[in-house]
């Protein structure tokens, strides 16, 4: 079939058929690539290339209208509501590096869940999803991420750069970022 002849009921009949016939054949990846990776939401902070577990996200929002809280940290940027949700966020790389980050048209807010509660990381631009080989994970050298190595589990190496992985837990369970209030 192209685009300039007539489509006639019986070619278009051994089109779909064709498009069964393929599709029953069809065999999906044995899911063997899914065990031996490791799936994270890339990001960029400052210099920084870093995932964060991408089940643990549950949404990117662009940084919305924030009420102020008065007395937190400088930190905590305010509370915003999205959908019903209230969500309180989090200037990630004041947090971490005592540096605000400047709201662009690649900025970007993470939302996560934790204890039923909604929280929302402000981050300098999103990369991607990406997929990194379990056997190319190292150890995080604290020289290599300076203010932040105490918050990563590891480091994965892919096209040449460095991703740290952002535990969650860890920044969650932070007393510090506990006492974002004081």
């Amino acid at each position: 079939m192209t685009l300039d002849s007539p489509i006639t009921a019986d070619a278009l009949m051994q089109q779909l058929l064709d498009y069964e016939s393929r599709a029953l054949t069809h065999k999906p990846d044995s899911g063997e690539d899914a065990h031996n990776s490791w799936n994270g939401l890339a990001f960029k902070l400052h210099d920084y290339t870093l995932s964060v577990d991408v089940v643990l996200i549950d949404e990117i929002i662009p940084p919305p209208k924030l009420t102020p809280i008065p007395g937190s940290a400088d930190w905590l940027l305010g509370l915003t509501n999205v959908r019903g949700n209230l969500i309180t966020i989090i200037d990630l790389r004041m947090f971490l590096q005592h540096e605000r980050t400047p709201i662009t048209s690649k900025s970007q807010v993470l939302v996560t869940t934790t204890e039923n509660q909604y929280l929302g990381l402000l981050v300098d631009e999103i990369v991607g999803q990406r997929r990194f080989p379990m056997d190319t994970a190292t150890a995080v050298e604290p020289q290599e991420w300076p203010e932040i190595d105490v918050y990563l589990s590891r480091v994965y190496n892919q096209n040449e750069i460095d991703w740290g992985v952002l535990d969650l837990g860890l920044l969650l369970h932070d007393q510090q970022f506990l006492d974002g209030a004081a």
